[in-house]
């Protein structure tokens, strides 16, 4: 069995995600091989995040140049590798990655993880969302099935694309240490959030709840484990957030230990890794209520969710005021966590879509729409 991964937004969610298929697919004895393109937000420690048993090769799909050749690169790799089945990663990777296959005239089976599909985006005209659905539609006369992380991209997908689709929700392998009992009065209160510091994650508005909140009460400090856009970062050191700058995993869950309040501020995600992670390190989430948000949030049971600044600033003294609320939440959050975003079900799911290959030209034959 020889398996091929594409991985072109090789960092956050996207990549932890890939890399935890990737590794355990290799731990079976399965030939994996990850593709990937290098970015500036990239790792530096790629070494650490896949395993020895995964073969790596590195193709450019970020530059112009890059672009234009990783499709005839591909289509060779691919002729050349035989592969029984190609994973996708991201919307470009889903492009690329089936024009590339329809060049090659490539046997695989195709699944393209989109990580939040393109067109789901708040941030871009009718027009611009417009092209992204018609590049959609034009990689996919090259049949894939699509795998959406959450319902909300599930919809988004069934909505505007001919195509199959099934909705397998994020997980994270359960190795936090967490003390749901212990100190919840710690000083300084801190409120993190995790992630690249970009539009999507909507930073200015973390400023403004950030100054806001520190105008009603001392000793809370805003944290945003990190790096990004040197302007947006500006905006959020005039706040006096701290900007971590890029670390790895392990310093990730070192910040979400010391956590009271995890505050996510996106204006639009497919499902957020770090919100299941924030679940499961037992730090009370106070998130926007946007798609991906709102599929892992329920407010008053696992989390809390908020439409605008004000309501979060609200949310968040309320909390600093109730470590018994917190605490009870925060529990909560744990305990469906470990059920509904478990290692166990995620690659158990993938398994079955990946290799149970009569139960999928079972499905392919009878077209099955998103599920």
């Amino acid at each position: 069995m020889k398996l091929i991964h594409i991985i072109e937004a090789s960092a956050t969610g996207t990549l932890s995600m890939a890399a935890l298929l990737a590794n355990e697919q290799a731990s079976k004895g399965i030939e994996t091989t990850v593709i990937i393109s290098i970015r500036p937000e990239t790792p530096r420690e790629l070494g650490n995040i896949f395993s020895n048993d995964v073969n790596l090769q590195f193709v450019d799909m970020s530059s112009l140049p890059g672009k234009i050749k990783s499709f005839f690169l591909l289509a060779r790799i691919f002729k050349d590798s035989d592969a029984d089945v190609v994973v996708m990663h991201s919307s470009y990777a889903g492009f690329i990655g089936r024009i590339a296959a329809l060049l090659a005239h490539s046997k695989a089976k195709l699944f393209y993880i989109p990580h939040c599909i393109s067109f789901m985006r708040t941030d871009i005209g009718r027009v611009k969302k417009y092209i992204f659905v018609m590049f959609e539609r034009l990689a996919n006369i090259k049949k894939s099935i699509y795998i959406a992380c959450s319902n909300s991209e599930g919809e988004a997908i069934k909505n505007n694309i001919n195509c199959m689709c099934v909705v397998v929700e994020n997980a994270v392998k359960d190795n936090f240490k967490n003390d749901l009992d212990g100190e919840c009065l710690k000083v300084p209160f801190k409120v993190i959030t995790v992630g690249q510091v970009r539009v999507q994650k909507n930073p200015r508005l973390f400023s403004r709840i950030s100054e806001k909140v520190n105008s009603l009460v001392d000793n809370v400090e805003f944290i945003w484990v990190g790096d990004g856009d040197d302007a947006l970062k500006s905006t959020l050191a005039d706040n006096k957030v701290n900007v971590t700058g890029w670390v790895n995993s392990t310093e990730v869950r070192e910040y979400l230990k010391e956590a009271d309040i995890y505050l996510s501020t996106s204006s639009w995600e497919g499902m957020p890794v770090s919100l299941i992670e924030a679940n499961y390190a037992g730090v009370t989430v106070v998130a926007k209520n946007c798609a991906g948000n709102n599929d892992i949030i329920t407010t008053g049971v696992n989390g809390f969710l908020f439409d605008q600044e004000d309501e979060a600033v609200s949310i968040i003294y309320e909390l600093l005021e109730s470590p018994d609320k917190r605490r009870e939440v925060s529990g909560n959050a744990l305990s469906i966590a470990k059920d509904r975003f478990s290692y166990d079900r995620y690659i158990k799911q993938m398994d079955e879509l990946f290799f149970e290959r009569n139960q999928l030209n079972a499905k392919n034959r009878e077209g099955h729409p998103c599920v």
